[in-house]
């Protein structure tokens, strides 16, 4: 009855290539995350070697949050985490105003 039930609502019975694509990717967004939110506990700040990888991926979350075309959109919680550790979404702005106030 159960498996009927859920045959009803098209329950996918196998991980399909698009869903552990999307899991790999997920993956690989926490792992470059906690490199970026152990490089701020360490450092107190985010400013990371221009051109390192970890410089490109936080180039590509911004880009990603303002969703740029081909990327995928940062979630509400990936947001959040970058938020949690003062990640800069224009640091050029942010730049100009530090400047300012000085």
């Amino acid at each position: 009855e159960q498996i009927r039930l859920l045959d009803e609502i098209d329950f996918p019975w196998t991980l399909t290539a698009d869903h552990r694509h999307r899991e790999k990717s997920e993956r690989k967004w926490l792992a470059n995350y906690q490199e970026l939110a152990d490089f701020y506990k360490e450092h107190g700040h985010l400013k990371v070697k221009n051109r390192s990888s970890l410089y490109n991926w936080m180039v590509n979350q911004r880009q990603s949050r303002r969703e740029k075309r081909g990327l995928v959109p940062l979630t509400d919680e990936q947001i959040q985490l970058l938020d949690e550790i003062h990640f800069s979404w224009n640091p050029q702005k942010e730049g100009w105003a530090a400047s300012q106030r000085e």
